[in-house]
């Protein structure tokens, strides 16, 4: 779960994520506004869905290999405490 909130802390940090402005308080009916929202303005805005989408990708790419790299510092981890 940890590697999952860092990837989102990178798509927003990188601006690869559109993340809805609404609070926990918020009523069903605003969250649904809020995505209606957002979606019409990525069903309207090729610039901006394409650079989100660009933007994610190389989120993805950064990330690509995590979880073998972090097999490989277990495995010397384990190796060097047995």
């Amino acid at each position: 779960m940890a590697n999952f909130r860092k990837v989102m802390e990178q798509l927003n940090l990188k601006n690869g994520i559109e993340q809805l402005q609404t609070n926990i308080s918020s009523s069903s009916t605003e969250h649904s506004l809020a995505l209606s929202q957002a979606v019409q303005q990525l069903l309207t805005d090729e610039d901006k869905r394409i650079t989100l989408g660009e933007n994610a990708h190389q989120v993805v790419r950064e990330n690509q290999g995590a979880s073998a790299r972090s097999l490989e510092v277990l495995k010397r981890l384990l190796a060097t405490n047995s």
